[in-house]
Parts: C-alpha cells; structure tokens; sequence
C-alpha cells in the first residue's frame, strides 16, 4: 500500500496543525494526535484541536487544499 501511494501516508501541511493554521498559527502537529479523513492525515498540536477537526473535518480539508493550491501556484511562479 505505501510503495503505491506514499503521499498518502504524509500529514497535511506539512504535518502543522490544520486548526492552528486556520487561526493564523504554525503550531506542529503531534503524531499521537492525528485523524484520517478522505485517506488525509492531519496531525493536531492538541487534543482540543483534534476534537475541533473530528466535528467538522469537511471544513478543514477545504481549507488545507486551498493552502495547498495556494503553495502549488507559488512553486510554478518560480
């Protein structure tokens, strides 16, 4: 499964915290808090933030693919 698809297996972001992102901070993620959503892993800096992500993953997903998008539009300007 890895060798197929290891993307899958890289957290979001960079492994930053999607919750702290969406409010404007850089805070890691911890492994040991982590959630699986549409095969996504999405590392939290804590268990409230992972709590936040678990009740509304849709909206948190859209926001790290627009981060994403925003990154990949950057890369090809250089």
């Amino acid at each position: 499964m890895f060798k197929k698809n290891p993307e899958m297996f890289l957290p979001t972001l960079d492994g930053l915290c999607v919750v702290c992102k969406k409010k404007g901070m850089d805070n890691p993620g911890k492994p040991e808090l982590f959630s699986v959503y549409n095969k996504k892993l999405y590392l939290f800096a804590g268990a409230g933030s992972k709590k936040m992500f678990d009740a509304s993953p849709a909206q948190y997903e859209k926001y790290a693919a627009t981060l994403a998008e925003s990154d990949h539009h950057h890369d090809d300007n250089h």
